[in-house]
C-alpha cells in the first residue's frame, strides 16, 4: 500500500539483437539519471541466465511474474534483457527490460499450441511514496526518486518503446510539482489515519513503512481528520 508508478514497456517484433540494443540504450541513459543505483543488464536465453555471477532475485521474480498462466500450463519467457534501478533511499527498486515469449509451446501431453503472443514487452511498478520519510530527506528526496523514475520512463519512450504509465500522483500526465508535492502530503496523511485505526483494530503495533515515520502521530492524527 503506497503511492506507486506502474509501467508497461513494448516493441513489436523484432530480431533479440534489436532488443538487447535498446535496453543497452535505456541502461545507459539511465546512468545519466539522479538515480541512486542502476544494476547491470542481466540476459536470459535457452532456459537460464547469462552474463552474471549467480541468478539474482529480482530476475528470477520478474521472469515468474511474466509468466503467462493458461488454465493447464504456463508460458514462460523465451529470451529477456533487462536491469535493476534503485531509484534511493524508501524507494522500492524497479526493473527495465524486454521479453518475448515462444510462439508455441510443447505441453506434456506432446501436443503444441499457439500463445498467441509476439513482440517483445516488460511491465513492472515502483512504489516511490516511502522515499517522503523525513528521515531519508523528506519531500527533497521523494522528488528526486520520483522524478528520476519518471525521467526513465520519459527516455524507454525517446528509444521507441511504447510505453503505459499509471502514476497514482498524477506527476506522469501533469507534470506539475505543487500538485506532487500535495498529492505525496495527502497520501501520507490517509495511509497514516489507516494504520493507526489498524492499530487500533488490532490492539498494539502494526508494523508498516508510515508508521516509521517520526511525524507518524501528526500524519495519523491528519488523516483521521479528513476521513472522519
Amino acid at each position: 500500500m503506497g503511492l506507486t508508478v506502474h509501467y508497461r514497456l513494448r516493441y513489436g517484433e523484432a530480431p533479440a539483437r534489436t532488443a538487447r540494443a535498446l535496453v543497452e540504450e535505456l541502461r545507459r541513459r539511465a546512468v545519466k539519471l539522479p538515480l541512486h543505483r542502476v544494476g547491470p543488464i542481466m540476459v536470459y536465453a535457452c532456459g537460464g541466465l547469462h552474463g552474471s555471477d549467480g541468478q539474482p532475485e529480482w530476475f528470477r521474480a520478474i521472469l515468474d511474474l511474466l509468466s503467462l498462466e493458461r488454465s493447464d500450463y504456463i508460458v514462460s519467457p523465451e529470451r529477456a534483457y533487462a536491469f535493476e534501478v534503485h531509484p534511493g533511499r524508501g524507494a522500492e527498486t524497479a526493473s527495465f527490460g524486454l521479453l518475448r515469449y515462444p510462439r508455441t509451446i510443447k505441453l506434456p501431453s506432446g501436443r503444441r499450441v499457439a500463445t498467441r503472443k509476439s513482440g517483445w514487452l516488460w511491465r513492472d511498478f515502483c512504489k516511490t511514496q516511502y522515499a517522503s520519510n523525513p528521515r531519508y530527506g523528506g519531500l527533497e528526496n521523494f522528488r528526486r526518486c520520483h522524478l528520476a523514475l519518471i525521467a526513465l520512463l520519459d527516455e524507454a519512450a525517446d528509444v521507441g518503446l511504447r510505453t503505459e504509465v499509471t502514476d497514482e500522483s498524477g506527476f506522469a500526465t501533469r507534470r506539475d510539482l505543487e500538485n506532487l508535492d500535495q498529492e505525496i502530503a495527502q497520501w501520507n496523511e490517509l495511509i497514516a489515519g489507516f494504520v493507526g485505526r489498524l492499530k487500533d483494530a488490532l490492539g498494539g503495533e502494526c508494523d508498516a513503512p508510515i508508521a516509521r515515520f517520526p511525524n507518524f502521530e501528526h500524519l495519523e492524527a491528519r488523516g483521521r481528520k479528513r476521513t472522519s
